[in-house]
């Protein structure tokens, strides 16, 4: 039998030829596009099944095969491509994840600056290089002033735009090299490099006080806030970076106990002060509860008559150990840990139930910490205390101080009408020590002006001061409103206030605050005098 010789590729184009039915350049053509058919017949090595396949089929059936064999290794690297970019793309998004990640966890994610834990790896870095170089850094610790009203007033929302405002302010006045960080709330931190001695510190930090007191614009909403700053050098004051933080910190504790709205510098005196403090407030809380703080009651005079017509309610604090404690010191304390609310209305009720049956015409005056102006529960709190002890709201009088009238002045306005409607009196404290005195005379509906301690005691010394004292009592006349001068230490002090026409006054020469027993006793002393005036 005749051996079958498998055909050269000459011979095996023409029989395809044959059988295809198509001229031997169209498959040409065909199979030299086609090429990977072709290597696929090679790699087979069948072209036997192929010839038997061909003649088992029809024309137009090989046509769609061999199309089939031409689309696929196009389509196959057509897919191979897009596979290939989409697997770059993933890649590529993963890795945005991961660097997303890592931000996330080394920043604030609202106003994406550096948070506490890249805070605390930067300033370990300056350290570690400044040591070795011999230069020097101040870490600046910035806590705003009143944020937290800002939220109870008016929303998270507010107070987040806010806090993104200051991050943008504060990148704005720092230097390219300085370092900006969000320790948590409304707390910041700058980490700026020195090279001038303490006073590039003081400069940078006056830029930070200086940018953060002015008004803040949101959503046509103008938010006064401010902020206190403590400062600490290293290597001067801390060598590590732990403290460091501790000792900036300690001296932002004096900048808000001092007033706020301030800068101080780290001093080795203060430890000790910072940790009293800290003893105090631990102690303040249960102190209140207990009933420790008690109102103390200073007579208010009317200096034509030398008639008591009221009384100012001070709090006191004597510590079991510490003695009496100052007023300043435990209210900055209250204020800083949010017992301020709770010391006022403790003191409000029980000056309230002492004078309750005290006669018709003496008021009592209480007075607010500037925090307590954004507090949108005061009203509720003195409403509920006048009707809880059945105290007359017209022989109330709330005094506030012009510094509690530089946050929000519209929030402001609404508790002290709220506490008018109800008949409650507001006098405005300390008059001419505090901002834009004229404005808040225009802005606020006050009852009575108490002229500032410091005027009434230079009277004597400085013509200024009377001249001061004089244009505000006329003022307030002119205004429909009582004044009040404090202070009041010697004879000739009030012989001047009478001669300039000031109706009403306080201070040492009249009394100093007694506990509630011996104020009741002063007004039981001016009984016999009042029923002999009311029979003739």
């Amino acid at each position: 039998m005749h051996k079958f010789r498998r055909p050269d590729l000459h011979s095996r184009l023409s029989i395809w030829c044959r059988h295809l039915g198509r001229p031997r350049k169209d498959l040409l053509l065909l199979t030299a596009s086609g090429f990977a058919t072709y290597i696929v017949a090679l790699l087979f090595d069948s072209y036997e099944v192929i010839h038997q396949f061909a003649e088992a089929h029809e024309a137009w059936q090989l046509d769609e095969i061999m199309t089939a064999f031409f689309l696929l290794p196009i389509g196959t690297s057509i897919y191979a491509f897009r596979r290939n970019q989409d697997l770059k793309r993933e890649k590529e998004a993963a890795r945005k994840a991961e660097l997303e990640v890592q931000r996330l966890a080394t920043h604030d994610a609202l106003t994406g600056l550096p948070n506490r834990r890249k805070l605390a790896r930067d300033l370990e870095h300056c350290l570690s290089e400044n040591r070795d170089l011999g230069q020097a850094l101040c870490l600046i610790q910035i806590d705003m002033d009143h944020f937290k009203h800002v939220n109870e007033r008016h929303g998270h929302m507010i107070g987040d735009q806010i806090l993104q405002f200051i991050a943008m302010r504060l990148a704005g006045v720092v230097r390219r090299d300085d370092i900006v960080a969000k320790r948590g709330g409304d707390e910041f931190t700058v980490v700026a490099q020195l090279s001038q001695g303490l006073g590039e510190a003081a400069r940078i930090a006056a830029r930070i006080l200086d940018a953060l007191q002015s008004e803040f614009d949101v959503n046509g909403v103008s938010i006064h806030l401010g902020a206190s700053l403590g400062v600490a050098v290293a290597p001067v004051d801390a060598t590590d970076a732990a403290t460091l933080h501790r000792r900036a910190d300690t001296a932002l504790q004096w900048a808000k106990a001092e007033g706020r709205g301030r800068i101080r510098f780290f001093e080795p005196k203060m430890d000790a002060s910072v940790q009293e403090r800290i003893r105090l407030r631990d102690e303040l809380q249960p102190a209140i509860q207990a009933g420790h703080l008690e109102p103390y009651f200073q007579p208010l005079i009317n200096l034509e008559t030398q008639e008591i017509i009221g009384f100012e309610v001070l709090a006191r604090w004597q510590h079991a150990t510490l003695g009496q404690v100052p007023p300043c010191t435990f209210i900055s304390v209250a204020e800083d840990s949010g017992l301020i609310g709770a010391l006022t209305r403790g003191i409000l009720k029980r000056a309230c139930s002492s004078a309750l049956h005290w006669p018709a015409h003496l008021v009592i005056a209480v007075n607010l910490s500037p925090l307590q102006l954004s507090d949108p529960t005061l009203v509720d709190s003195v409403i509920s205390i006048l009707a809880e002890t059945g105290f007359p709201p017209r022989r109330l009088e709330l005094e506030i101080t012009e510094s509690a009238l530089v946050g929000d002045v519209s929030m402001a306005q609404d508790i002290v009408r709220a506490l008018k409607a109800v008949g409650v009196r507001i006098a405005l404290d300390d008059f001419g020590t505090g901002y834009s005195s004229l404005v808040h005379l225009r802005s606020f509906p006050f009852d009575k002006i108490k002229v500032d301690a410091s005027f009434v005691r230079s009277m004597a010394t400085e013509v200024d001061s009377r001249k001061i004292v004089s244009a505000v009592i006329g003022l307030g006349r002119n205004l429909g409103m009582t004044v009040l001068a404090e202070g009041i230490e010697v004879q000739e002090q009030a012989e001047v206030l009478r001669e300039l026409g000031c109706p009403l006054g306080q201070g040492w020469l009249y009394g100093k605050a007694v506990p509630a027993s011996a104020a009741a006793a002063m007004v039981d002393a001016l009984l016999p005098a009042m029923r002999t005036s009311l029979s003739q």
